[in-house]
């Protein structure tokens, strides 16, 4: 029994050596495995896009404090996530365009038309570490217009349904931050629009206003080691229905494009394998050409734009992978786009071409204006007793006073109260203006401005493709 149990305990020994020996080699095959080293810089003429958390009064130097909306990546890992505080200042003032000071005089709005000149200065990040930054400040998107594919979204794979899940989550976390910001309430409301009557108003920035904090200057997160064989699948071709963002280098209008003009763009979120490996990071450049462009008519015909990606190249900052930037064919359209809502509507169709919305509500307005100005124009009515007139007569005040409204504001409707005639007049004014602005006016353009975000899902791959 005796040498039974040696012998058992001499197997077990060896065993466990050979495990040892076995770990021991794994791990210094690994510790030996190539690695390449990648800087992670966010490149200068990066934007920022924050959203200004705290009602702003117009004043000099009045403290801005803002946070980010998207993540900000470098590479293959985000740097700088959502919610991140961007603090600043007003640094001065800007006049409106002549045209949009005429416009609100003749709506009976003297308010100076004056936009603030803001100055983000420094990124605060989850730890308290203070960034300082150097940025110039444009007037940011609000609203995500984005195509339902339908039958498309049930042909995903595995790498598509791994890419709509990851924006999903940053969706969310972007909603978390938009959903923190407090919101005017109905009482606020309801004085906003009391005050939009007055010929002069004070002015202030809403909270939940979105700007674009464009980099000056690069900011730099240090430097991250990958093994090479994570890197193996780097330009590889994307997988059919992937959708990733990017954002237009070059601004788009449907009034001044072409077809066959060049569209660039680059990616702001890197895109990955099924293995989770990097095929395209953060800041590969995309490239294509407008398929189609239609400017805006009269008559409200809104103008359209089609542009379609035709290859893509990975963007590589370390020397070591700097080789690896050959092409990739692909057949990208547009699948979302974020816009300024103040700006108008836009549609997204299944060939990826945008065009501008206009909702049927805008007859509304020309109705309604119409009608009050009828009403304004109406002279004093008898008084009737049982039906028989008694000489006497009512004065179409509430008449004049709307009538007045609708085409001078308040100012306006003083006229219409003092001047009964003035006030059905500039109701008729009030009107004209209202018919011609949203019925017989040019349409709207489709604007892309440089940077806009949008997002590209991926067609089946070409043949031939690499």
């Amino acid at each position: 029994m005796g040498l039974k149990s040696n012998r058992g305990r001499a197997v077990s020994l060896c065993v466990l050596v050979a495990l040892w020996t076995t770990l021991l080699s794994a791990q210094n095959v690994t510790s030996s495995a190539p690695l390449e080293t990648e800087k992670l810089v966010v490149p200068e003429g990066v934007p920022l896009r924050v959203i200004v958390t705290d009602k702003l009064r117009f004043k000099m130097n009045q403290p801005v404090h803002a946070r980010t909306v998207d993540p900000i990546y470098a590479f293959d890992r985000e740097v700088v996530p959502s919610g991140t505080e961007v603090l600043g200042r007003i640094t001065g003032f800007q006049n409106g365009p002549r045209w949009m000071r005429i416009r609100a005089v003749m709506g009976g709005n003297f308010t100076p038309i004056r936009e603030p000149q803001l100055a983000y200065e420094s990124l605060v990040l989850k730890d308290g570490k203070s960034i300082p930054v150097k940025a110039a400040v444009s007037v940011g998107t609000d609203t995500v217009v984005r195509f339902n594919a339908g039958a498309a979204e049930e042909k995903k794979g595995r790498v598509a349904t791994a890419t709509e899940a990851a924006r999903q989550q940053i969706e969310a976390r972007k909603r978390a931050v938009i959903d923190a910001i407090k919101q005017p309430g109905k009482m606020e409301r309801v004085k906003e629009a009391m005050w939009s009557l007055a010929p002069w108003h004070p002015q202030y920035l809403p909270a939940g206003s979105r700007y674009n904090v464009k980099l000056l200057s690069p900011i730099e997160f240090g430097e991250t080691s990958i093994p090479a064989s994570a890197l193996a699948e780097l330009g590889s071709a994307p997988p059919p229905n992937a959708v990733v963002a990017a954002r237009l280098i070059s601004s788009l209008d449907s009034r001044t494009a072409n077809h066959g003009m060049p569209v660039e763009a680059v990616l702001t979120r890197p895109l990955f394998s099924a293995d989770n490996h990097v095929i395209f990071p953060e800041g590969s450049r995309l490239t294509g050409n407008v398929t189609q462009a239609q400017p805006a008519r009269r008559w409200h015909r809104n103008g359209k734009l089609a542009f379609m990606f035709t290859q893509m190249t990975p963007s590589l900052a370390s020397s070591g992978l700097s080789n690896n930037r050959t092409p990739q064919d692909i057949e990208g359209r547009l699948e979302g786009v974020e816009v300024n809502g103040r700006d108008g509507a836009v549609q997204i169709d299944e060939e990826g071409g945008a065009a501008a919305a206009s909702s049927k509500k805008r007859f509304l307005a020309p109705a309604i204006s119409l009608v009050l100005a009828m009403n304004g124009a109406e002279g004093r009515e008898p008084v009737r007793i049982h039906h028989v007139p008694t000489g006497a007569f009512h004065n179409n005040y509430g008449g004049h006073l709307l009538s007045g409204a609708v085409g001078f504001g308040l100012v306006g409707s003083a006229m219409g109260r003092l001047l009964g005639s003035v006030g059905s007049v500039l109701g008729f004014y009030g009107a004209g203006r209202s018919i011609y602005s949203n019925v017989v006016a040019r349409g709207q353009e489709v604007t892309f401005p440089a940077d806009t975000p949008i997002e590209i899902r991926f067609s089946a791959p070409l043949p031939g493709q690499n």
